[in-house]
């Protein structure tokens, strides 16, 4: 286990034995807002899946969500 995994593991073990509504309340606040303020970042792949689809939208190379829905059951049977 790297660094993280280890602290991850180690944290939560005490917030499962924990009893202390006091501190599992800050610490849920704490995490909310960290969680809240993380920005993801696209690997180079989903940026290049991003750009094709906006390429395919630009290019009108889309369909309908009921012919999605019929491609789809046609391929079900």
């Amino acid at each position: 286990m790297n660094t993280i995994e280890l602290l991850r593991a180690r944290i939560n073990n005490m917030v499962n034995v924990s009893q202390n509504k006091a501190v599992l309340k800050e610490l849920d606040k704490i995490l909310k807002k960290a969680v809240s303020e993380e920005v993801y970042q696209l690997s180079d792949a989903e940026n290049e899946l991003l750009n094709l689809a906006e390429e395919d939208i630009k290019y009108g190379r889309v369909i309908s969500q009921e012919e999605l829905d019929k491609k789809d059951d046609e391929w079900m049977v």
